[in-house]
């Protein structure tokens, strides 16, 4: 079993830093990824409430993202596990190594498995649409927007915006890696949360 981070409890003890938007989770299968990945991306196996949760980010010295939240509710965290996929087995897991998501565009984020697939849909109809003039999503849609809001590490982006389902975009961390996600589960095992860990932070900073 793979060794769980001891500052994840930082979860359990302090407010986050700040909150971003929340997450409007319509089918309870999450996924955590680069939201510009273009290979496929699986939810994870756990299936979590349905509704609109908050998600926040919890700082490094350097005001960085260290840890990015997903949280359902206040319930203190008793223990943790990382967050798999159906074709994640933790047993298989080599001791020190990880399962998680790799990022090539210094962006992480949470986002329901119905609104990543309207992300994909409005890829491929804004390229269709735009031809040649297509660059990237990033530099026609996802760029264009941060400037707007003048805020290059967060972004709560609906692909449309009549639709509720959204993806809460974050700077990860200090750019580009592999990260894993962790389930915190209360004293009955009732999920708590749902962290990423873009690996700044120390085990004495617990």
């Amino acid at each position: 079993m793979p060794n769980i981070p001891a500052y994840l409890n930082i979860v359990n003890e302090y407010e986050p830093d700040e909150v971003i938007a929340n997450l409007h989770i319509s089918t309870g299968k999450i996924i955590a990824c680069d939201p510009l990945v273009g290979s496929p991306t699986f939810p994870f196996s756990k299936i979590v409430p349905k509704g609109d949760f908050p998600v926040a980010v919890y700082y490094d010295d350097h005001d960085s993202h260290a840890l990015a939240v997903l949280r359902f509710n206040d319930n203190a965290i008793s223990g943790w596990q990382m967050a798999t996929t159906d074709k994640q087995d933790l047993a298989t897991l080599k001791e020190g190594h990880i399962f998680g998501y790799p990022v090539d565009t210094g962006l992480g984020c949470f986002t329901d498995e119905a609104g990543f697939s309207l992300v994909q849909q409005h890829e491929k109809e804004l390229s269709a649409q735009l031809g040649d003039k297509f660059i990237s999503y990033y530099d026609d849609v996802i760029d264009t927007l941060m400037v707007e809001n003048d805020n290059f590490n967060q972004l709560n982006f609906q692909p449309y915006p009549n639709n509720p389902l959204n993806c809460v975009i974050f700077a990860s961390g200090c750019g580009d890696g592999f990260y894993a996600s962790y389930w915190g589960f209360d004293g009955v095992g009732e999920v708590v949360c749902l962290v990423t860990d873009f690996g700044l932070l120390k085990e004495d900073e617990a």
